[in-house]
């Protein structure tokens, strides 16, 4: 090959390998240029308004922690020493006064004439619960009932100061004062209203419905001077059940005003009452009561033992149940005496003011 075409072929393969050179140069370039995907950028966000600095109000300091507050004492235990409250003016006067009745009529009474059947009524004027105690005549009965009404009577006045001497609140004299003249209050209404009833009734006992006693009689049975004395004729109602009953619910609504939800109410309630049933149910074994005699006298007893310390308390204890009988203040009662010729009987009239 002459020396022309050698360098037409050195001249074709120096283009060819300058043209690969320039591809891959070129192609190098190409994927330089490419983009690169860039993580987006988080969108700016927007400036929290400020309030204006005249406009925030400071806020108010903290208060210190303040001690527990005691629990208020009841008004009669910080003030009175009792929850009830007697008005000397009222109550003073009024129990002297009936007191000073009754004893008059205990005087003038073994003057009075007995009943108008003695020596020995007619047991067909008697009603069949009442005929059954017709022939009971036990001594024993009759001493105890009359050793159980002194309990009856002097244990409301020893247990309320007790009470009072154990619980030592303030005034506790004066409050303990104000107990027993409501008490004896209680005591000298009941004999009153049982009186004006013994008297007005006449009832006989039920042991003048039995025959005189002979040679041959059982203890007990009433003899021709029992039978002529004028107490044979006041067998309506019994003054022991109504006695008994009276003291026994005065007392049990007091400790209930004392102690408002003490778990002592109810024992206390029944331990009394139960007291004054035994006495009643003594004075039936006795002879000396019918059935009916008693039972009127504790319902009697009772409703006098309830109201006149209800109307001389202080305040209805919060949280006691005791608010729940606020309307008995409306109620109007009053009792009359109703003759017959069978006897008598008690009416009882209640209205709502």
């Amino acid at each position: 090959m002459d020396s022309s075409g050698r360098f037409l072929v050195f001249t074709l393969v120096g283009c060819c390998l300058f043209s690969s050179s320039s591809t891959h140069a070129a192609a190098g370039a190409t994927s330089a240029a490419l983009p690169i995907a860039a993580a987006p950028s988080p969108a700016p966000s927007s400036p929290r308004p400020v309030a204006e600095p005249s406009l925030i109000e400071p806020s108010p300091p903290s208060a210190p922690p303040s001690a527990p507050a005691s629990p208020a004492l009841p008004a009669w235990k910080s003030q009175a020493g009792s929850p009830l409250a007697a008005q000397p003016m009222i109550d003073i006067p009024l129990t002297l006064g009936l007191g000073a009745v009754l004893l008059g009529i205990e005087l003038v009474a073994p003057q009075l004439p007995g009943p108008a059947c003695r020596p020995v009524c007619n047991a067909d004027t008697i009603n069949a619960l009442d005929r059954t105690v017709i022939g009971w005549h036990s001594p024993a009965a009759r001493t105890a009932s009359n050793v159980l009404i002194g309990f009856n009577i002097a244990l409301p006045f020893a247990l309320d100061l007790l009470d009072v001497a154990a619980n030592r609140p303030s005034h506790a004299v004066t409050g303990y004062l104000q107990d027993a003249l409501i008490l004896s209050e209680v005591f000298v209404v009941n004999a009153a209203l049982n009186t004006a009833f013994k008297y007005a009734v006449g009832r006989p006992r039920p042991f003048m419905y039995e025959p005189e006693p002979g040679p041959g009689s059982e203890p007990g049975v009433a003899t021709h001077a029992e039978r002529l004395d004028s107490d044979a004729g006041l067998s309506f109602y019994s003054q022991h059940s109504s006695t008994a009953f009276s003291l026994a619910t005065a007392y049990s609504y007091l400790f209930s005003l004392r102690h408002p939800g003490s778990r002592w109410i109810v024992p206390v309630w029944l331990l009394s009452e139960g007291l004054a049933a035994t006495t009643a149910t003594l004075r039936v074994l006795a002879g000396k009561h019918f059935w009916t005699d008693v039972l009127v006298g504790a319902v009697a007893g009772s409703a006098i033992g309830l109201l006149i310390p209800f109307v001389h308390r202080r305040s209805l204890p919060a949280g006691s149940g005791l608010a729940r009988y606020a309307w008995l203040r409306d109620l109007r009662i009053s009792a009359a005496p109703m003759l017959s010729s069978d006897g008598g009987g008690l009416t009882l009239s209640i209205e709502s003011r």
